[in-house]
């Protein structure tokens, strides 16, 4: 297969790499995945491209790599702030609401339910904690 991109377009898809190879080793550090030959396979093709910048071959792992102020973009800023900043909250509401799905109803209690009746009481918590989130961010927060 052969695709054909302008230099433009191969910016925009080193970004997307970028993007999604952070989000990839923020759970597999230091280790080559699922995904890293193909990254490496785009990341050699910088040599093609005029803004020759942007990629970085090192020599002693034999590997490519964005080039140092790469991640100061600021689209790649704008969309990895936004993801961490949602990801956040939906973390936290998502993990409140498990606990507090345990401790009203019981893990016997939630496994003798139906989906519909889960969904139903984690939709109140969810609701619950949205509101004040939103209302309130963290302020209320607290270890107790």
């Amino acid at each position: 297969m052969e695709i054909k991109i302008d230099n433009k377009q191969y910016e925009k898809l080193l970004k997307l790499i970028y993007m999604g190879m952070w989000v990839v080793e923020a759970y597999d550090q230091g280790n080559d995945n699922y995904f890293t030959e193909v990254e490496q396979m785009i990341y050699s093709k910088s040599s093609e491209i005029a803004n020759q910048n942007l990629i970085e071959f090192d020599e002693a792992s034999n590997k490519y790599f964005p080039a140092l102020n790469f991640d100061k973009d600021d689209i790649i800023i704008k969309y990895i702030d936004g993801y961490e900043e949602n990801i956040f909250w939906d973390e936290l509401i998502d993990r409140l609401t498990k606990r507090d799905m345990i401790k009203k109803h019981t893990l016997d209690g939630i496994q003798k339910m139906t989906q519909a009746q889960v969904f139903e009481y984690e939709n109140e918590f969810i609701e619950k904690y949205e509101k004040e989130f939103q209302e309130k961010g963290i302020e209320n927060l607290g270890i107790i």
